[in-house]
């Protein structure tokens, strides 16, 4: 209540008025944040942010500000991770101050990883190519029988070997995934390394070979 007296003069007599002044809090901002849901890594996400406030909303991902362009902001994923999203609204003549925090995990990619044999024998060359996803980076492991080889797939997907002992040789390879892909297990694949053929060398001796010079037909 707001009192006012007046206390008079030699014209007028004192008099007093009251009134009621009232004073109202400000109204919360209600700030809102949507994420889209099943994140992965590559994609590009629309997160809407709104309020009730008429400030201008401060958006802020992994502590990096971000620009609102009609109440969304436009983001690329580029590694599987938890990302934090912060929105403030400043303090307005209206509204409070206010600040609203969520976050979202983006996951890795599926990858898949495929072997291809070619054959060879003993001593010769023999070849395993491993095909991984497009775009998977990283090393993978290819297991041929008991031995174990790391191709590397930043120089080539191709490694090359020279058995010597002949038979059929389990192959199988491990994609290690990196920061954007899942890891993968190919299917099982067969190598075979065969014996060389015999020379089959003969010898032909004429029976009626006698002292002095003879022809030997091999």
């Amino acid at each position: 209540t707001v009192t006012v007296k007046y206390l008079g003069d030699g014209r007028y007599l004192d008099s007093t008025a009251n009134a009621t002044l009232e004073v109202t809090e400000k109204a919360d901002a209600n700030i809102k944040i949507e994420i889209p849901d099943d994140i992965k890594v590559g994609d590009t996400i629309v997160i809407n942010v709104t309020a009730d406030s008429d400030a201008v909303l401060e958006v802020l991902i992994n502590g990096e500000a971000q620009k609102v362009i009609d109440g969304g902001v436009t983001y690329t994923i580029d590694a599987a991770d938890t990302y934090d999203v912060v929105v403030r609204a400043n303090e307005t003549a209206e509204y409070k101050f206010d600040v609203e925090m969520e976050t979202f995990d983006a996951s890795k990619l599926e990858s898949t990883v495929t072997v291809i044999v070619t054959d060879a024998k003993v001593g010769e060359t023999a070849t395993v190519s491993v095909n991984v996803t497009v775009g998977a980076t990283g090393i993978v492991l290819v297991g041929v029988g008991d031995e174990i080889y790391a191709v590397d797939l930043a120089h080539g997907n191709t490694i090359e070997m020279a058995l010597d002992e002949a038979g059929n040789y389990t192959v199988v390879a491990t994609y290690l995934g990196n920061d954007r892909y899942y890891g993968s297990l190919s299917n099982l694949a067969t190598l075979k390394i065969t014996e060389k053929a015999d020379a089959n060398i003969k010898i032909e001796i004429p029976a009626n070979a006698k002292v002095g010079d003879i022809i030997i037909n091999v």
